[in-house]
């Protein structure tokens, strides 16, 4: 199998490679998925991801499944837009 992939540089701010962080922190300690949403930029070769949203207290998760916090999700979306 060959793979090709194109040169795509990603930046990411401090605050949101915090929040990842900890997401990824918190699934190991738990031993159960953990995800959320990257708000951001793209451009051709290059994104930028301003934001990371937590997978919010409300989620049912499980070792290979999440459903996210869906009303904690979209608050932290609006918020961010205004």
């Amino acid at each position: 199998m060959k793979l090709f992939q194109k040169s795509h540089k990603i930046t990411i701010v401090q605050p949101a490679l915090d929040i990842i962080t900890e997401e990824a922190v918190k699934a190991r300690d738990v031993d159960k998925e953990r995800g959320g949403s990257l708000v951001g930029i793209q451009a051709d070769k290059e994104s930028f991801i301003l934001y990371s949203i937590p997978t919010g207290q409300n989620a049912h998760t499980s070792g290979v499944h999440i459903d996210t916090d869906e009303v904690f999700q979209n608050h932290c979306i609006n918020r961010i837009r205004s």
